[in-house]
């Protein structure tokens, strides 16, 4: 077992782009008391997030968290929880920009 690991082994996969993970700074999320392992799984097209979806799952992964374009489909080949990343920051910063760039 690796230093700061949790006894219990289970851990949350995260599938996003290369991009996406990268900005990523934590290895573990704590909910009450429970250290869980953030294992990072890398897809560029919708073949791939099914593809580590269900590798994800295969590795042990307790939980899955995806994209809200793919997580209804990702939930029906799998049996473990999938939950769906909400950007809302990066929303509105990115209809901004496009509102920059039609207007100028």
């Amino acid at each position: 077992m690796k230093e700061g690991e949790d006894k219990n082994n289970k851990f949350i996969a995260l599938i996003a782009s290369r991009p996406v993970l990268n900005m990523i700074d934590e290895n573990y999320v704590s909910e009450n008391g429970t250290k869980f392992l953030i294992k990072e799984y890398s897809a560029t097209n919708i073949e791939e997030v099914f593809a580590q979806s269900i590798r994800a799952e295969r590795d042990g992964a307790s939980a899955l968290v995806c994209a809200p374009i793919v997580s209804s489909i990702v939930e029906k080949v799998v049996t473990i929880p999938v939950v769906t990343i909400m950007p809302q920051k990066s929303i509105q910063i990115a209809l901004k920009t496009a509102a920059k760039k039609i207007k100028s």
